[in-house]
């Protein structure tokens, strides 16, 4: 890909598989305007770039296995920025995160 051609990140949303875990990287973090945690990712073997975001109301964590992406952002990143995560798409076609681990 060109260097100045603009990423479609919520397009490459659709790309991310929802059947099995995803490894990714963790680019950087923003927050959004619904109290939310925006995780900017980059799937390192397609190098599709892509986010989701984490909530409030679930600590901001993914929904299983309680891995919290606030406490990852202000304590292990960037010294660690590979993740294992693995998500349901919601009614509106944005990813939940269900699931994450460091790797």
């Amino acid at each position: 890909m060109d260097e100045n051609t603009e990423v479609n990140y919520l397009e490459n949303i659709a790309k991310i598989p929802t059947e099995k875990a995803v490894t990714l990287q963790v680019i950087s973090f923003s927050w959004g305007k619904a109290n939310n945690l925006i995780v900017w990712c980059v799937e390192p073997q397609t190098h599709i770039k892509f986010y989701f975001s984490v909530f409030n109301n679930h600590n901001y964590s993914s929904k299983i296995d309680k891995f919290n992406f606030k406490e990852f952002k202000d304590t292990i990143f960037p010294k660690k920025d590979m993740i294992s995560a693995y998500f349901k798409r919601t009614k509106s076609g944005y990813l939940d995160c269900i699931g994450a681990k460091l790797i």
